[in-house]
């Protein structure tokens, strides 16, 4: 009987092989969402930093960022800029700190996980100030030199093609910046086809 047993446990399992051997192997590589060849992105959002503001202390401050790039297969290659303005003061002396920056950031798409791709990216540009003070109505105006500022990135959206929704974690380095790495999250919806 356990010679029976064991014969039939052997046969069962050489036909599963055997079936098994039949089907064409499919090739496995990890799924990218939507990798066509080609895409275009635009994008708008929110960017919180933290930055030193203009009385010396850390605090969270908003900029706004408009990205257009493109895409091709699992990389992203995104021009963006982004643009904040701060005031203090009171109406004898008042000033005006208006930051604009131009960075160009590479990205990799991960392959995907369930309804979520994750994307990592680098990014290097340039930033500007423009510094406005106000004394008793008399306005003076300073523009720093254009400086290198880069960043690394790392993000995660979920899959809703056109429809691009996505939060990013920065950490972005500059000559001025203080702290220096700043940290950023950044929260963009836009459009991707």
């Amino acid at each position: 009987m356990k010679l029976f047993v064991a014969a039939l446990a052997l046969v069962c399992c050489a036909q599963g092989f055997a079936q098994q051997e039949d089907q064409p192997k499919k090739k496995q590589t990890p799924a990218i969402a939507n990798a066509q060849s080609w895409s275009f992105i635009g994008l708008v959002g929110g960017d919180v930093r933290l930055d030193e503001n203009v009385d010396g202390y850390v605090e969270a401050q908003t900029y706004v960022n408009v990205g257009l790039g493109f895409g091709y297969k699992s990389y992203i290659v995104l021009f963006e800029r982004s643009a904040s303005e701060t005031q203090t003061g009171n109406a004898t002396l008042s000033v005006t700190a208006d930051y604009t920056d131009y960075v160009g950031w590479v990205y990799y798409r991960m392959p995907q996980w369930k309804m979520f791709e994750f994307f990592t990216g680098a990014g290097i540009g340039v930033y500007q100030y423009e510094i406005d003070s106000q004394v008793y109505g008399n306005v003076a105006s300073d523009k720093t030199k254009s400086k290198i500022t880069g960043g690394l990135s790392l993000g995660i959206r979920p899959i809703w093609d056109p429809l691009w929704l996505s939060v990013e974690l920065r950490l972005r380095a500059g000559e001025d910046f203080m702290p220096n790495p700043t940290a950023s999250f950044l929260g963009r919806i836009g459009f991707k086809f």
